[in-house]
């Protein structure tokens, strides 16, 4: 059948349309790379510097040649780079265009194993994304006046309200992207891909926001305003732009709202894989009791929590199959954690804890009740997401979802077993299981973005509660501030993330005071310890150069064990003290140095007179000298008298002419003692600590203490150990630290963010799962 006018026109309409559409995003493109042209040169430098100084702080010679290679590689083919730029930016923009106007999402860098969608990337392509999201992300932050500006233009294109920021043809990612391309075409060693991509940061990049102004300035010029809607700022998803169950095909849905990319892309298809065993296809609606184990597993839901649940949560706010949204469930179940407490903890089957009468004393949201002894019940873990999904409400749950409610519990499981933190602190991140979910509903950049809001304000929570310990308190400023801060996020987070980004702005300005006042509080008394610390460390060094001069004598001239001993232990101390008293060549310390010879001279046997008359005439002086040194080495009373009775009877047989005799003995022992120990794996461990580093030492009687480590010494022969308050500080020796981690009284607590943390172990659990029968 012939088609009509009408549809002939419609379509000519449309092809026009999209051709128009085409025309302006092709002059946005050169716009945006015209301007990066104008910014190549100094860019190109200030990557050069990088490379250059990257290889002088390497940390392994394999890594300063690959960098300086690098630099060699990029310094000559300057010119040639920047062609190469250029290529990879036209057709980086151009493909993403065409998505573009097609709806279809970019995902950059991503190449999949195999055919099938759901495959695994391939590690080196996932590295790749993750770096460039990762920057990429940094940038749309740095520039995002500019970039809502072009978003709202784009949206205009595309005939809609709002596009979602990862599906800008022009986006920051790309243009990192077309960087990494460039420099693979003009490297000359493989093994060197990768090493703009991690050079690269947004001082190198310099200004992008003329980079966008130019592309929205050709996008004007073409006649297309800022969608009056505004665009979605990444921060969070509206209940406009959630995306459509998977049945929707890519042509119909918004653009590009169910793109899910990168890190949560790759957790979603280990997830399917484990569903199944390994085996690939299983919908992810059956995944949230994947991996839970029976220490994990809540008690049964009974009719009981049913029938609480069903007070809780309203018939229209629970999903079904035509609304299959499970966020407004988890608003209601979100405020009855602090309005009805004992009706939640039946609702998720958390019985209350009972006091000596019988009556609840304690329960969900009390972490610290006195009848809890030492905060050890299993309830206090227990893992309510899980528990939300045994009442049967995620059984209409989008595969995404699915996934997103397996994720965050996995999460929570993490944060509940590990020992970093406190039980009374995990008892307050705890509570925000809930909050959690919903954000990673709304935004499911939360398992990409390390700066989205909801991950950020748990990792500075977690960061906050690091070495709190029982005898801290509620009183503890840092304790209340977590309580407080969690208790916010329950009364007032609905969908508006931003709530979750103000509060963890709030709390890293309160720990940023509160550690700049104690530590102003704390200052003089620290600053005793860091004086007396270099005293005592001048004293060590000095000593140890002190018994470096003894040792190459006692070589050269063994005397008798007992003189050995004296030299390398008490004469040793005093000549280490005048070191650090003095210069080298001062006459104290060349004296000090000149008895130390007198005294291996004396003991050895004298068959001529005048060395017998020699010796007689020395004696009375050297004595003297050497009791002066004993005296100011602080030698015990009792060990002098015995070293001087065995030193006046070795001169009587020296007199003589009695040899020496060093037993094979003695000479194992005196090879023992003038041999310097070398570090082991403890010691190792110790000496890479860094300042603000955490940990816990179990004292004799059994206690656990926590320590920040606040300074360290210029040769780490001393450590610096506080309080929470930076008060009280503790000189310990890296000697000390080291035998007490052998003897497992000493641990040291990880500081790293507990979602990326939390995010890794969940990444290496599935891919277990993924190799299992290999």
């Amino acid at each position: 059948m012939a088609s009509s006018f009408k549809e002939i026109l419609g379509r000519t309409a449309k092809t026009s349309s999209s051709s128009t559409q085409r025309q302006a995003l092709d002059s946005a493109s050169r716009a945006a790379r015209d301007a990066f042209d104008l910014t190549m040169d100094g860019m190109i430098g200030r990557l050069l510097d990088a490379l250059f100084k990257g290889a002088e702080g390497a940390m392994s010679s394999d890594e300063e040649r690959r960098l300086m290679a690098s630099y060699s590689v990029l310094y000559e083919n300057r010119p040639s780079y920047i062609t190469a730029v250029r290529k990879h930016l036209d057709s980086t923009f151009a493909q993403a265009i065409q998505d573009f106007l097609d709806r279809r999402s970019t995902i950059a860098a991503i190449k999949p194993a195999a055919t099938n969608e759901l495959a695994l990337v391939e590690d080196e392509e996932l590295d790749r994304f993750v770096l460039a999201r990762r920057l990429g992300s940094r940038l749309e932050h740095d520039f995002a006046d500019a970039l809502r500006e072009l978003n709202g233009r784009l949206a205009s294109v595309a005939g809609l309200l709002e596009i979602a920021p990862g599906s800008n043809p022009l986006r920051p990612e790309l243009i990192v992207l077309a960087l990494e391309d460039a420099w693979r075409d003009v490297r000359r060693d493989p093994r060197h891909d990768g090493v703009v991509l991690q050079c690269l940061t947004p001082s190198i990049l310099g200004d992008l926001g003329k980079v966008y102004a130019a592309a929205s300035g050709a996008l004007a010029d073409a006649g297309y305003s800022i969608a009056k809607a505004g665009v979605v700022t990444g921060v969070q998803r509206t209940t406009a732009t959630r995306p459509k169950p998977a049945s929707v095909s890519l042509g119909e849905a918004p653009l590009m709202p169910a793109a899910q990319p990168g890190f949560f892309r790759q957790l979603t298809q280990l997830l399917t894989r484990a569903a199944q065993g390994g085996r690939m296809g299983s919908p992810l609606t059956t995944v949230p009791n994947v991996g839970r184990t029976a220490s994990q597993a809540a008690t049964a839901t009974t009719p009981q929590a049913m029938a609480a649940f069903t007070r809780l949560v309203p018939e229209a706010a629970r999903p079904t199959a035509e609304r299959p949204a499970l966020v407004p469930t988890l608003s209601h179940l979100q405020r009855a954690q602090f309005e009805q407490p004992l009706e939640f903890g039946q609702a998720m089957s958390l019985s209350p804890i009972a006091g000596p009468d019988g009556q609840p004393a304690s329960n969900y949201m009390d972490p610290m009740s006195q009848v809890d002894v030492a905060l050890a019940t299993p309830l206090r873990f227990i893992n309510v997401i899980r528990n939300i999904a045994d009442t049967g409400i995620v059984a209409h749950a989008s595969e995404v979802d699915g996934a997103v409610i397996e994720l965050v519990a996995r999460l929570f499981d993490f944060v509940f077993e590990d020992k970093n933190l406190h039980d009374a602190i995990k008892v307050l991140l705890s509570r925000l299981q809930i909050p959690v979910l919903k954000a990673a509903m709304l935004d499911t950049a939360f398992f990409e973005r390390e700066d989205h809001p909801a991950r950020r304000l748990v990792n500075v929570l977690a960061d906050a509660g690091l070495g709190w310990e029982e005898y801290d308190g509620r009183e503890d400023p840092l304790y209340q501030l977590i309580d407080r801060t969690v208790q916010r996020v329950l009364e007032e987070f609905g969908e508006d993330l931003s709530l979750f980004e103000r509060l963890a702005d709030d709390v890293e300005t309160y720990v940023d005071q509160y550690e700049r006042e104690s530590n102003v509080a704390a200052a003089p008394e620290i600053a005793a310890k860091q004086t007396e610390a270099r005293q005592q460390e001048d004293v060590e060094l000095s000593t140890r150069l002190a018994r470096r001069a003894v040792d190459e004598r006692l070589r050269e001239s063994p005397p008798p064990l007992f003189v050995s001993i004296f030299l390398r232990r008490t004469w040793a101390d005093h000549l280490g003290l005048l070191l650090a008293m003095h210069e080298p060549d001062a006459p104290e310390v060349e004296n000090a140095l000149q008895t130390a010879d007198d005294l291996l001279w004396s003991v050895t046997p004298k068959r001529d007179p005048e060395a017998r008359r020699e010796l007689l005439v020395k004696m009375p002086d050297l004595q003297r000298q050497l009791r002066n040194g004993a005296q100011h080495a602080s030698m015990p009373t009792s060990e002098s008298n015995s070293f001087f009775l065995a030193l006046e009877d070795r001169w009587a047989g020296a007199i003589v002419g009695e040899e020496i005799v060093v037993a094979d003995a003695v000479e194992e022992a005196l090879a023992e003692a003038t041999s310097e120990p070398l570090p082991d794996t403890a010691m190792n461990t110790v000496l890479e600590l860094n300042p603000a580093a955490i940990v816990e030492l179990t004292k004799d009687d059994g206690t656990r203490v926590c320590y920040k480590l606040g300074w360290i010494s210029e040769n780490k022969t001393r450590f610096l150990l506080t309080n929470r308050l930076n008060s009280a500080p503790l000189i310990v020796s890296p000697e000390h630290l080291a035998e007490r981690l052998r003897a497992g009284k000493l641990r040291i607590i990880e500081r790293g963010p507990i979602v990326e943390r939390a995010l890794n172990s969940i990444l290496s659990a599935l891919q277990e799962v993924r190799y299992q029968d290999a």
